[in-house]
């Protein structure tokens, strides 16, 4: 029995749309600049210093708490840390839906768009496939390492970059009116 090929098809973009390193030059100077993965190593090092930062208060009480050998202080220590802990996730969680970027994207003026046109990615994808996603994986071993590696590839794309058909773009002059803390 004989194959039957798709003539057109000349590669994995079987779609209507062709691949990026296909589109003409004219095309793709409208799109941002891919940000540098040491950027975006920058920026990781960031939310992870903020997310320690936003801890301390709550650590502080419950050090003591225990010190003075008071579980009410204690309490008061677990649920300023709580807090703390639940209230940075949640800004941070509607930062990236709604404007693609952590703290430490902003700072490093870095955003994260849908990989075909740039827009806004939203909710779903920033925090589903990037995220939860992505955390669920890397409790596979060496999948967290790996994901991390990937921005040193040629195309700067993580693993969650690439569920969730996203990039990390420098916004440095693209969107500088819309910018606000």
């Amino acid at each position: 029995m004989p194959e039957t090929a798709n003539p057109t098809f000349s590669g994995p973009y079987d779609h209507e749309f062709d691949p990026p390193e296909m589109l003409n030059e004219d095309l793709l100077d409208s799109y941002a600049p891919l940000a540098s993965p040491w950027t975006r190593l920058g920026a990781f090092i960031v939310n992870y210093l903020l997310f320690g930062l936003a801890m301390v208060p709550g650590i502080a009480i419950l050090v003591v708490g225990e010190g003075a050998r008071s579980d009410a202080i204690a309490a008061v220590g677990g649920l300023v840390l709580l807090a703390s802990v639940v209230g940075f996730l949640l800004y941070q969680a509607v930062l990236l839906s709604r404007e693609g970027q952590s703290l430490g994207k902003r700072l490093f003026e870095l955003r994260i768009v849908d990989a075909r046109d740039d827009s806004n990615p939203g909710f779903g994808r920033v925090i589903g496939a990037r995220f939860i996603l992505m955390q669920a994986l890397a409790l596979i071993p060496f999948v967290g390492l790996i994901d991390a590696l990937m921005i040193f590839t040629e195309e700067h794309k993580t693993l969650h970059d690439r569920l969730a058909s996203t990039v990390v773009v420098t916004e440095k002059g693209l969107f500088a009116d819309e910018r606000s803390f």
